[in-house]
């Protein structure tokens, strides 16, 4: 085996990145990789935690994964089909997919995940989820923002991977939320760049929920904590989910404008200052916010390595941001070929949640967005992405 992956349930390892906390392992792909999963939780049995995932792959489109079937030389692929919506389904009800097993029905506790993309591992605690699967295609996931969504008091994390041409990229997330503590190993083969890499939370569940609290008493960050409606009645108590998923957030909400200031003070520093900057392996960027042009006003235009441009086509908001979302999920030039803008975007989303554009770099010098040295020591930052960047509760 080439590849090996271990996800932890509760364990002591680990760092989290609001857009994502990438594991690149190896420069190939391969037709399956074992993943196993080690419980370490003292609130949850094996028998309470429920596994299941979904994913794209070549040839087969959107499928599902029977683990109880699922073996090295047998994978038990499915493609998605409304067919199998067969629980809860009744006359008001449009059912639900059972792709989920026990964790404590798992073969060794691990399971075998073809070559696929877009790959979501969903790892519930005590109820599985219900996820519904659409006659035309794609499924239904569960929605934080809808009070009516069946999943609603379901604790349930969950790991996305895409195992492509290009390597293994594997992450746990929090971009929408955290609900419990994850751990993730991974375990390249011997003799390759990279052997072995890990991310996760260092802190026990309860902890992190306090610590939390008494970071974010009467602040506009305090509401993020979740511990009411269905989550009352959970014993493990409640979550924290990402500042746009709430309220005081939102467009009508008292923090709507929260990162406002600083995007203005980014669009009028930009607008008669050059912007350099490196994007890691996509090169260096440069560009201006083009004040000029009654159509378009107000974009900030780049231009990359070989003449490649990456366009923001106006000034962002404070919601756009935080959930790289509008303007900030916009393929402006029509190029999805080349998908620059879409990658411009999400990372200068990235780096505005952590505070990371520097406006006392002099115009055309070149700053580094991806320096973690940099991060969050700027006066305005979303402190939901620096709580669980912090090293003492990330790995």
């Amino acid at each position: 085996m080439s590849k090996y992956f271990r996800s932890i349930l509760n364990f002591k390892v680990i760092t989290i990145l609001i857009t994502s906390c990438l594991i690149i392992q190896n420069s190939y792909s391969q037709t399956s990789v074992p993943f196993q999963f080690l419980n370490n939780s003292t609130d949850f049995a094996d028998s309470d935690i429920y596994i299941g995932v979904l994913g794209n792959v070549a040839d087969s489109g959107t499928v599902w994964i029977n683990f109880k079937n699922n073996t090295q030389t047998n994978l038990a692929m499915k493609k998605i089909s409304s067919l199998d919506n067969t629980v809860h389904k009744t006359t008001t009800d449009w059912g639900y997919a059972p792709i989920f097993t026990k964790l404590s029905d798992i073969a060794n506790k691990t399971v075998y995940i073809p070559a696929i993309s877009s790959c979501k591992f969903f790892i519930e605690f005590k109820n599985p989820l219900y996820i519904h699967f659409h006659a035309t295609g794609g499924y239904a996931a569960p929605d934080l923002q809808n009070s009516g969504d069946p999943n609603n008091g379901i604790r349930f994390e969950t790991i996305e991977m895409t195992n492509g041409s290009n390597g293994m990229w594997i992450n746990t997330t929090r971009v929408d939320t955290y609900q419990y503590p994850m751990g993730l190993e991974v375990y390249g083969k011997t003799g390759t760049t990279n052997t072995y890499n890990k991310v996760g939370e260092l802190l026990t569940h309860a902890d992190i929920l306090q610590r939390w609290q008494n970071t974010f008493i009467n602040t506009e960050f305090a509401p993020c904590y979740v511990n009411s409606g269905s989550w009352l009645s959970n014993p493990q108590k409640g979550i924290i989910l990402q500042p746009s998923k709430i309220p005081q957030f939102k467009e009508n909400g008292v923090s709507k404008n929260y990162f406002q200031d600083y995007i203005d003070r980014i669009w009028n520093y930009y607008a008669t200052n050059e912007l350099v900057v490196s994007l890691g392996d996509r090169g260096v960027y440069r560009g201006k916010v083009d004040i000029t042009q009654t159509l378009m006003k107000d974009t900030l235009k780049m231009v990359g390595p070989n003449g490649i441009l990456a366009y923001i086509s106006g000034k962002p908001n404070t919601q756009e941001i935080i959930e790289a979302k509008g303007k900030i999920a916009e393929d402006v030039l029509a190029t999805p070929d080349k998908a620059s803008d879409k990658a411009f975007q999400a990372q200068f989303s990235a780096a505005v949640n952590r505070g990371a554009i520097d406006l006392t770099i002099p115009g055309g010098q070149l700053q580094n967005w991806g320096d973690n040295t940099k991060y969050f020591s700027k006066d305005t930052y979303n402190k939901y992405v620096w709580f669980f960047h912090q090293n003492d509760i990330s790995y």
